[in-house]
């Protein structure tokens, strides 16, 4: 097991410190943090945890000045050449908003600035039987709560579900997920989905994997609706060592935090790439639609958010990175609901990172 420590520190501009409204104030921040990584691998197995503290300071507003706390561990195994178990665990205590590089996938809207505790847990299985079969299986929870103002939501899930090779590029199979949506002050939702899913190689540096099928979502006042549930990933491996991930979704989320569940449409893009060199670049972009299901008591609370990230990092030698970064966010209410959820703005900066354990890299 390898102990991999970095420190950074960051200087940027923040575009609109109140994150949601038109006023957009701004400011400029600084950011320290320490990367506590903990790594083991072997052919069969890989585990990786992470511990991220972090303090934000204000030059103008020292009262929005905090400390925030990411926590991660990451559990991969092959039990059998074709048989694999895996385990994620996050936790985070923090006031940032942002479209996670990591997984662009996740459908994002911005809030009112405060203080968010998130926790979440997926487990998942996929085990041989016989020659070309397999069954999976997948538990999955999560718990937000908001300092103030906003509504604290709970999430859990578990799938089944039975496929075979249909080629040695590609599977297809069928699942059954339930989830269930909990609310502070609404009523919670439930939903089942019935779907086909698969995976192919499409070419040798071409990949796509899919899910899609109905979708039916019910309150605890017995109202229910049926919509499409669709998950479609591609993943290109470029020839100028990068990759381009493209995907679409359509799901049920635990919305805004101002209203219930949402369904969520949009698509995501995600690439990286290596330059000349020590020079590597990353940029993420992701659009979501949030409307409230078709439901009695659901009111109109319709918000679109578009949200991209750009990084560019530059390795001076064996232990510093130097880096520049840039965000932008729009968010516009379809709703007078979610008016006050309006926001537009750009946030820029640079940052050096140390890598303080004694590896060497080129």
């Amino acid at each position: 097991m390898e102990f991999l420590p970095a420190a950074d520190t960051s200087l940027r501009l923040d575009g609109n410190v109140a994150i949601v409204g038109n006023q957009n104030v701004s400011d400029e921040v600084a950011e320290v943090g320490l990367d506590l990584s903990l790594v083991a691998s072997t052919p069969a197995s890989m585990f990786r945890f992470s511990y991220r503290p972090r303090q934000e300071l204000y030059r103008q507003f020292s009262s929005l000045d905090n400390t925030g706390h990411f926590i991660s561990m990451i559990l991969e195994r092959n039990v059998s050449p074709r048989s694999s178990f895996s385990m994620a665990l996050g936790g985070a205590h923090t006031q940032q908003q942002v479209l996670r590089v990591d997984q662009p996938d996740l459908p994002a809207s911005l809030v009112p600035r405060t203080t968010i505790d998130q926790a979440s847990l997926d487990l998942g299985a996929r085990i041989a039987t016989g020659r070309r079969g397999f069954v999976t299986w997948s538990l999955d929870g999560g718990l937000q709560r908001f300092e103030s103002g906003l509504q604290d939501s709970s999430r859990a899930g578990v799938s089944v579900g039975s496929g075979f090779k249909i080629a040695e590029r590609g599977s297809l199979g069928v699942s059954y997920r339930y989830q269930y949506l909990g609310f502070e002050s609404s009523p919670a939702t439930r939903v089942h989905a019935l779907e086909l899913s698969g995976d192919r190689q499409l070419r040798p540096n071409l990949s796509a994997v899919y899910r899609l099928g109905p979708m039916r979502a019910q309150d605890d006042s017995g109202d229910a609706t049926i919509e499409p549930s669709v998950d479609i990933l591609l993943n290109w491996v470029t020839p100028w060592s990068g990759s381009v991930v493209v995907g679409l979704r359509e799901t049920v989320s635990v919305g805004t935090g101002l209203s219930s569940a949402t369904q969520d449409r949009g698509g995501y893009l995600a690439w990286q790439g290596t330059g000349a060199g020590r020079f590597t670049m990353s940029a993420t972009a992701g659009y979501a639609l949030h409307q409230p299901l078709d439901l009695e008591d659901q009111p109109p609370a319709d918000l679109s958010t578009f949200i991209t990230s750009a990084t560019a990092t530059w390795r001076v030698g064996s232990h510093v990175d130097l880096g520049l970064f840039h965000s932008f966010a729009d968010q516009e209410p379809r709703q007078e609901a979610t008016s006050v959820l309006s926001t537009r703005y750009n946030t820029a900066g640079g940052f050096v990172r140390w890598r303080l354990d004694s590896r060497r890299r080129s």
